[in-house]
Order: C-alpha cells, then structure tokens, then sequence
C-alpha cells in the first residue's frame, strides 16, 4: 500500500515544484525570442534538441506601464542643479552703467506628458525607443541691480518648454541570467521655447540678459541633465531592479535555475515575445539538460484581438476551457503614504476569454508552460536518483509504518514480524509521464519498484533518530535497512485538480502562495510480486489493498504533504497583481499585470500605482 503513496507524494512534488518554476519566473523576467518561424519553440541545446521552456507574450498594457515607471523615475531623478552665480555690467543710455549680480540659479522640476511620452519596438525589433515630446523643466534665479547710489533686487521664474526626448535601449544578459538595459548611445534631447518672468525690475536690458542666461548656461544644463538621467538614471534604477530577481528556486531541496539564458531580441510586431529557459540542476550546481522534445505553443488569439495575433495556429488548437482554477487577485494596494486617488494598474480578465474579438483590456504579461517542462522535472529527478528513496515512520507512510497494519493483505507479515516498524526503499523507478488536460487537470502517472524491509533496530547507531524520506546518495542508510521481506512493482496515477493563487506576505510583501490538490485515480492502481522472502502473496490482496488505501493515501497528501502549499518566489521591486492561473490543452497559463516599488517612487508616479 505504501508504493502508491510514494509515487504519489513524489508526483505531486514533481508537478508543484515546476508549478512553482512557472509562477516564480513567469513575472518576474523577460527574455525576447529571436526571429523565428510562426509558435514558439523551445530552447535548444548545444545537441540541437528542443528544451522545454516557459514562454510568453508582453501586451501594450506592458509598455503603457513601463512608459508610466520611465515618466515617474525621470522626474524622481531629475536632477536640481545649481549654476556659478553670473555678473556683469552694462549700460544704459541717460541712465548710466548698472552693475548685475545673477545668483542662485537653479534648475527645478522636470515635467513630461504622459499622453505624449512612450515606449515601443524598433521597426526591426532589434530595442526599446522612450519617446517623449511636450518636455518641460524650469528654472530660477535672483538678482540684484545695482546703479550708485541706488540698488534694487527681484528675481525670475523660466519655464524652458517644448522639449523632445529620444532613448533607445537595449535588453541583455548581464552575465547571471538576469536582465540589463543597456544604453547604446547618448539619447537626443533638446528643447526649443522659453518663458521669462521677471518681477522687481521692468527694466528691458536687465530681461535680454536673463534671456541670454537662460538661452545658454540654463538651457544647456537642463539638457545636459535630462541626458543624465534618461541615459544613466533611469537604467540603474532599473537594473537595480533587475538585480534582485531570483535565478534560483528551492522546490523543496532540488533546486531550479531560473535565469534567463542568452540576450533578448523583440519580435518586430509590435509585442515582445520571449521565452524563459532553467537548467534543472542540484544542489552542488551541477548543470543537467534535459532530451524531452515537444514544441510548445502561445496563441496569442485570445488575449491581443485577431489583429494583434502575432502567431499562426498550431496542431495544438485553442478550445473552449473546460477546467480552470483560476484564482483572481485584487491589485496590491499602494504603499503607505501614496496618493490614494492615484489611478490602479488596469485589471485583467480573470478568466481567459476563447473568442475572435479583443478582450476589453490586455494582460501585461501572459506565460504559457507545455507539459514538457513538467516532465523534464521528472527527468531530472529521476537522472539525479531523487526517485530512489528510503521512507521511513508514521509521518510519511501514516498507519502502514508497522506490520499489523498489513494483516488482512499480507497476513505472514504481521504474524511473522508482529508490530515491528517497516521501511520501503523505492528503487528503478520508470520515467514519470505528466500530460495537462484542459477539461480534467494535471495527470502524471508512474510505474517503479518498492522493496519492504523490517526498520533497523532503534538503538542502532544507524538508525535515523527520526521518520522521513532519504535519497539514495545516503549509502550508509541503505545499507542499514534491515531484512528484506518482499518486493513489488506499483503502478499509479494522480490528478492535480486544484491550481489556486493566494496572497501571502509571510516572506515578502505582495508574495503568493500556490494551493494544490490531488486525487489518486483508483483504477489507475496496480501492483505486482516481484520478489518475497516470506512466501506466496496473493496480488488480488495487495489489489485490493491498494483500492482502499487509496483515499487515505489521498486524503495525507492533501492534509499533509500539500497543506501548506508552495510560496512563490519574489522580487523587493516588482510585485504581482490581478494574477491568475488555467489550463489549456498541454499547457499551463499564467496571466499577471505588475507593479514596480523603489522607496518613494510612487509619490512621482500617480499611474504606476
């Protein structure tokens, strides 16, 4: 009875685990496929075999947002620069000369119209151009005019207008498999109108000079510090950003590489489309590639509208779902001290919509994870030996950890060795196979070896101090298991029918935790003798006993191994809102719009909250 358990709790691991690799990386990086044939493809390998991979698609409400964080960090940056005070001496007819001081000049506040500011592809793909027109700065500066015996002081307020802004940048790898823009060259700003008030003094030579000043030195600082900002500020606020993403998942002590591989290129249609790739590998940070093959697809029907569908229909064709779990998030709420009027992050369908028309607004980001991906998982587990494993106590095998449970199914058991403490060592385990279903959830059925030994001894010194599960890396344990009393071949397939997204700030703020349920399929079980030192065993029996332990089986792994669910890993700088999980035939879909934090960024950037 223990051996579909064990498949079953290692299954379901396997599935949470690369549930948990698609949500963590699905919004927290973006990589751009390279031009290639209509679908996306999965990663290849130096082999040139196609690696499975999460894959997705950026819709314009992306770069509307990103357009909102580029205006909010560009004023939040601006810098308040100060100019070297100006004198001069000049005359005037009648009146005689008048000796000018001009002092604390000072550059202020950058002002961009977000109705004129944006972010787009290059024709050719190849970047991403911040555009903006309408750019406004200001200045002001004191004077104070002296004619002997007679002086007088004012000042004047100059509002340097219709400036323009161009910025190309480029997304790559910086070398950890984490983005980084990257500014190729000085952006072009300029600005073409000014506006001169001067209170104190009506004299018209004093205002020609002051427009001499602000045509020149004010002029060129505002532009030169706009430069500044556009092409040094606003990448290391962002890359800063960047720089706290995880490039490593702990899926419950196998770890997952979610760095980004290569540097990105866009699609030239208008959307960014970019694939994601890890390299499943343990702990020692040994790299391991995974042979599965299976192109992958992200029909972009649905979510963009016919006339931004940027992909051709596959052999894989949309439907209408028939299963979901979908879970709809309310947006984070803005930090504290925040503009509370500030507009929200547009939502997102909760549901995905299977229709010809555009939806009413678009997903940000919308990640796409074929079962390969979930299969190579188990590939990696398997490769590694986390498939073979020793268990052991009441904590992993419930009421079957001693022999008197097995009495009416191996009565000699319980007869032979009465209440003596049982240990199972899963062995030669079969690659597991996970197929998504649509209309049934997430199925992966596997087939492997169990043998039952009698637990060491409790005072042997190789006896573990308590229950658990142990790899078989851990040699000296196995060698330690006591009498071997029979061997068996079990069969059994689980089901994950519940996918559902929560909030959890145990860890960071606006983190999420992914919920799962599964259910063993009783009539997927089956069992066969292979070995038995305690003579015949009747397999109808063990049949038998495994169709009853079957929901409690279920029952301990939903109460127990799966209570907690699985904390998705997050980033200090970008936080998910509106996010939302479903299943689509052989594919996992996440939808998620985001939201960018930096201390007090928000207090500049009312339409990024």
């Amino acid at each position: 009875m223990g051996m579909p358990y064990v498949f079953c709790r290692l299954l379901v691991v396997c599935q949470a685990a690369a549930l948990l690799r698609v949500c963590g990386a699905g919004f927290q990086r973006s990589s751009l496929l390279p031009d290639q044939s209509p679908g996306i493809l999965d990663l290849r390998s130096a082999a040139d075999l196609a690696i499975p991979s999460v894959s997705g698609i950026a819709s314009a409400q992306l770069f509307k947002y990103a357009s909102a964080v580029a205006i909010g960090v560009l004023t939040e940056q601006y810098p308040h620069a100060k100019l070297p005070a100006v004198q001069k001496a000049f005359r005037v007819p009648v009146l005689g000369t008048f000796h000018l001081t001009v002092d604390e000049i000072a550059i202020g506040q950058l002002s961009l119209d977000p109705d004129k500011t944006g972010i787009a592809l290059s024709p050719d793909g190849s970047k991403l151009v911040l555009s903006a027109a309408e750019v406004t700065s200001s200045a002001t500066c004191h004077f104070h005019l002296v004619r002997h015996p007679f002086s007088s002081s004012g000042h004047a307020e100059i509002r340097i207008t219709r400036g323009h802004l161009t910025l190309d940048m480029q997304v790559q790898n910086d070398g950890t498999g984490r983005p980084w823009i990257v500014v190729p060259e000085p952006p072009s700003v300029g600005f073409e109108g000014l506006d001169i008030t001067v209170s104190g003094s009506k004299l018209a030579a004093l205002y020609n000079i002051i427009a001499q000043l602000a045509e020149g030195p004010i002029r060129g600082t505002a532009v030169r510090e706009l430069q500044f900002a556009a092409a040094t500020s606003l990448p290391d606020a962002v890359n800063h950003a960047f720089s706290t993403l995880p490039t490593l998942v702990d899926a419950r002590g196998f770890e997952l590489n979610i760095s980004m591989a290569g540097s990105p290129r866009g699609d030239g249609a208008g959307h960014i489309t970019f694939q994601d790739w890890g390299i499943f590998q343990n702990p020692k940070g040994q790299p391991w590639q995974c042979p599965i093959q299976q192109q992958s697809t992200l029909d972009a029907k649905s979510t963009l509208g016919p006339q931004n569908k940027i992909f051709k229909d596959t052999a894989r064709p949309s439907q209408k779902l028939q299963w979901s779990q979908a879970a709809s998030l309310p947006a984070v709420q803005p930090l504290a001290g925040n503009r509370s009027s500030a507009a929200p992050v547009p939502a997102l369908k909760a549901r995905l919509q299977e229709a010809d028309g555009a939806t009413d607004q678009d997903t940000m980001l919308r990640f796409a994870a074929s079962e390969s991906l979930l299969n190579c998982f188990s590939w990696a587990a398997q490769t590694q030996g986390l498939l073979n494993q020793t268990l052991q106590g009441p904590d992993i095998l419930g009421q079957f950890a001693r022999t008197d449970a097995w009495w009416a199914v191996v009565p000699q058991l319980a007869s032979d060795y009465p209440n003596q403490e049982l240990a199972l060592h899963l062995w030669d385990p079969l690659l597991p196979h996970t197929s998504i279903h649509g209309h049934k959830g997430i199925i992966t059925t596997g087939t492997g070896s169990v043998s039952f030994h009698l637990a060491p001894p409790a005072n042997s010194s190789q006896s573990p101090q308590e229950g658990g599960i142990r790899g078989v890396e851990s040699s000296q344990y196995a060698a330690a298991l006591g009498k071997e009393l029979f061997a068996l071949e079990v069969g059994a397939s689980v089901t994950v029918t519940k996918l559902e997204l929560s909030p959890d700030d145990s860890v960071c703020p606006g983190g999420l935790r992914l919920d799962t349920a599964v259910q063993v399929d009783h009539s997927s079980l089956s069992v066969k003798v292979v070995d038995s030192q305690i003579g015949r065993i009747g397999p109808l029996g063990l049949q038998l006993g495994l169709q009853l332990a079957a929901a409690a089986i279920e029952a301990q792994m939903n109460l127990v191994i799966l209570k907690d669910g699985f904390l998705l890993p997050c980033a200090p700088h970008f936080r998910p809102a509106n996010t939302s999980l479903h299943l689509e035939p052989g594919t996992l879909v996440l939808q998620t719009d985001i939201q960018y934090y930096h201390s007090s960024f928000h207090s500049s950037c009312p339409g990024c909250q």
